[in-house]
């Protein structure tokens, strides 16, 4: 007996033994191979062809929005609670920031002890012990610190009162009672006294206009100038 030919064969009788099971047969089948896909299956990959490239508009889309929408989220996000009688109540955030950048895409940032939202104008913040520094690409900037001020969000405009205090990079100190700022261009004005001190001495005015980040400044009324001289050498 050939070995090589019973355990090939594996057929009845022709095992290694006397008690040798007969071998299992496989037969490919195409048609059965098919039948085993169910109806099923075959919807999921025909919903997957329309569903994939939907997902993937969507991705695109989302890519395009959300930075505007991360960028609209940078303000000071406050909402109103209403008290038991359903009157809304001002709602106050402690330390808050807000990043922006004006017309020219110049950054400022605008910081507080406190800020509340007006109940009446929710782009409207008070702010109490605020600062807002003020930078252009080049290096420069000013920074103004004045112990209340409203902010509007929408206009990026400050309206600041009380003790004021404006420092610019080149040296100079102004005091003033009051002073509106426009972060859009960097333009800071006062129609009150001002008082400032500097490299060249000291000064007064009526009224005092900041323009492009302090790198030109402007004194009118009654401006009074003491210039200091200079030492030789």
């Amino acid at each position: 007996m050939d070995p090589t030919r019973n355990i090939a064969s594996g057929g009845p009788g022709e095992g290694i033994g006397d008690d040798a099971a007969p071998a299992r047969r496989f037969q490919f089948d195409p048609d059965r191979r098919q039948a085993r896909v169910s109806p099923q299956y075959s919807r999921f990959v025909g919903m997957m062809k329309l569903l994939l490239p939907l997902l993937a508009f969507g991705l695109v889309v989302a890519v395009v929005i959300w930075p505007n929408e991360f960028r609209e989220a940078t303000g000071f996000h406050l909402s109103y609670v209403s008290s038991e009688d359903g009157s809304a109540t001002e709602l106050t955030m402690l330390r808050p920031r807000y990043l922006g950048t004006d017309a020219r895409n110049r950054p400022f940032v605008v910081t507080a002890d406190q800020a509340t939202q007006d109940l009446k104008d929710q782009r409207q913040i008070s702010l109490t012990r605020l600062q807002a520094d003020i930078s252009t690409v080049d290096g420069r900037w000013f920074t103004v610190m004045a112990a209340t001020g409203v902010y509007h969000q929408q206009r990026q405009h400050l309206h600041l009162q009380g003790a004021i205090n404006l420092f610019t990079d080149q040296g100079y100190e102004f005091n003033a009672e009051i002073v509106e700022i426009d972060l859009n261009i960097g333009q800071a004005t006062s129609d009150q006294p001002v008082h400032g001190q500097g490299p060249f001495g000291t000064l007064r005015a009526d009224r005092m206009e900041v323009e492009d980040f302090g790198q030109r400044l402007f004194f009118k009324g009654n401006v009074k100038m003491h210039i200091m001289a200079q030492g030789k050498g």
